[in-house]
Order: C-alpha cells, then structure tokens, then sequence
C-alpha cells in the first residue's frame, strides 16, 4: 500500500498522472448573439386583367403575403421601364398605372427582397380604353387629352379636369382636321384617331404670322414661320360665300361683332356664338367667343389670311 502511494506520488510530481476523461456537455446559446435568419418568400396575387384610361391611369389592386412584408411593390413594362410603386401594407397594395396607350398592356409586378423576405413576381394585363367624355364630365383623363391636343397644335381653353363646352371645341376641331364624324365628344373612334395622331400642318410656309381658313375642314390656323401654332374649329358662310384667295387683315375691332378683323369688304374674323359643326355663317369666319381673343391679339393690320378648300 506505501508502495502504491508512493508510486502515484512520484507521478503526479513527475507530470505523468493520466485522468480519466470527463462527459463533454453542449454549450448553452447566447441570446445576445446576432446572426442571418432564413427569408421568407413572399406571394403575389394579381388579377388576370383590370381596366385603365387611356391617357388616365388604372387601379391594380394587389393581395400580398404574408401579411408582415412591407416591402416595396413595382410596376413595369415589357421592357422593365417603371410604371408606378407603393409599399405593401397589411396584406395588400394599391397601384396607379399610367395607360400609356390604348389596347393590352402587359405588366410585369415585382416585390422588393427585404432582409425577412425573398423576392417575388407576377404578372398582368391592363386593357386601356378611351372614357366617353361630354361637356359638364369630370374624368382624371381630362386633363392630359387636353394636353395632348395642344402638343397636336391645337388652341386650348386652359388645362382643367372638367370636360367643358371650350373643351368640347377643341375635340370638334381636331374631329373636323381629321375627318371624323362631328360630334364634339370623346368616343373610341376619337380616342383611336389621337393616339395616332401627328402634328397639324399648313399647307402655306413663309417668315413671320399668316392665318388659313379651310373652308372644307371647317377650321382656322395659325402659322408662325411656317410652323402651326394654333388650329380652331370654325364655321365659313352658309352659302359657301366666304372669299378664297390670299388676303390681309385691313383693320381691328371695327363694328360691333366681337373681335372682328376684316380682311375683305365687309367678310372676316369674329368672335360668335354658336359655332355649329357646318357652314352657318352670313359669310363671315365665326370662331368660338374665348378663342377670339388669342387669334386677335396675335394677328396685326397686315397679317396674311388664305382662304381655300
């Protein structure tokens, strides 16, 4: 027994006693540790097709999930220009597309990843249409019909979201410029003529201003060195007795018809109202009484007037 001690003595001051081995235990977790978590996908659900207005906007009303992701919802073309955003909200998202065009246009949707959820995608038709327009509407595509018909060149009453009876003016000039029934209303066959509408042109050129009256179109322009700066739908005389040839304003503001600029005896320019769709004048030019003013206040005793059909 003293030897065993002694011996165990001996090996413990020598550095060679040799322990059994201990039961290994796992650690515990740090809650304080910081780390990536798993993302989550995330589910889009769009309808098949939804309904735009052609130089408006169509609503896309979107179901997301779940219902935590508020991350950023995305509208694109075909080509993947974007169209229109909004965050996703408690399950859903709500979107104003801009109807660039008329007929179907494919849509692409697309949810932002965010550091919970994975990305997702999918897709959509809207079917852009023309709205039906009269004097006294209100419609959101008010407003850029408006603007649009002045980029053709057109004389517009102001921008405003209210289809009013100058509005319905403008509409009939360009019904008249491009042959279409006369109706001073917005309706398909209008809509499809604008959206592939050009520019209107003279049929005269030449330095500095100069009015056209087209007896056959039933509008007036107005040409600044060659290019058209205003066009307006007017009636010529009943009878077809309106003068044609070249002309020149000779005088302003004489009589008692508004704005009147005559440019041969007694025949000329003049605010009035109605201004119906055909010929009804006694052979003067009638043009639409909040038209009268821009076309007198750009013309000069002097300016050039061709009359022709």
């Amino acid at each position: 027994m003293r030897l065993l001690v002694s011996t165990l003595a001996g090996a413990v001051s020598a550095g060679l006693l040799i322990t059994a081995p201990m039961a290994a235990h796992a650690a515990e977790p740090d809650p304080t540790a910081t780390g990536p978590t798993a993302q989550q996908p995330v589910q889009i659900t769009a309808p098949e097709r939804f309904r735009g207005r052609y130089l408006a906007t169509g609503r896309l009303r979107l179901a997301i999930s779940p219902a935590t992701y508020a991350g950023t919802i995305e509208v694109t073309d075909r080509k993947g220009q974007p169209l229109a955003q909004a965050a996703a909200n408690a399950g859903s998202a709500v979107l104003k597309v801009p109807a660039q065009r008329l007929g179907d246009i494919r849509l692409r949707i697309n949810a932002a990843e965010t550091a919970e959820f994975t990305t997702a995608t999918a897709r959509t038709v809207m079917n852009s249409k023309g709205a039906r327009l009269s004097p006294g509407d209100r419609h959101p595509a008010v407003k850029p019909l408006l603007r649009k018909l002045k980029q053709l060149n057109f004389l517009i009453p102001g921008v405003s979201s209210r289809f009013t009876r100058a509005s319905s003016d403008v509409v009939m000039a360009f019904q008249k410029t491009h042959e279409l029934p006369r109706t001073g209303r917005m309706n398909n066959k209008t809509w499809q003529a604008l959206a592939k509408a050009r520019p209107v042109k003279s049929r005269y050129s030449g330095k500095g201003t100069h009015l056209e009256v087209d007896k056959t179109r039933q509008i007036m322009m107005l040409v600044r060195n060659g290019k058209v700066k205003a066009t307006l739908h007017v009636s010529t005389g009943k009878t077809g007795n309106t003068p044609e040839g070249r002309f020149r304003i000779f005088a302003k503001g004489i009589g008692y018809l508004y704005k009147f600029m005559p440019f041969l005896g007694n025949y000329g320019i003049h605010g009035y109202s109605p201004v119906p769709r055909q010929p009804a004048s006694a052979g003067c030019v009638r043009e639409p009484m909040w038209a009268a003013d821009y076309f007198y206040n750009k013309s000069r005793v002097g300016t050039v007037v061709y009359v022709y059909r």
